[in-house]
């Protein structure tokens, strides 16, 4: 009874304390540790527009591809 009492007492403290360090070290909101900088989040943003524009860009090269594919004539 007494380690089980030990044992709850040991594994609330040691949640307690990762639950603290991950506020601390979190990725959100500010004032952490380890959270983005206004710089950092503006080079994400950055980035998923790039990666979004060059997504749109190689579907409409596939769409152009498939029209242009669709005017020759079959082979005999």
């Amino acid at each position: 009874m007494r380690n089980l009492l030990l044992g709850i007492i040991l594994g609330s403290a040691l949640t307690t304390g990762l639950v603290f360090a991950g506020d601390y070290l979190g990725t959100g909101g500010h004032g952490n540790y380890l959270g983005q900088s206004e710089t950092q989040q503006i080079l994400q943003d950055i980035r998923t527009r790039e990666f979004l524009e060059t997504v749109q860009m190689n579907r409409q090269n596939y769409l152009d591809q498939q029209v242009q594919d669709a005017g020759k004539l079959p082979c005999r």
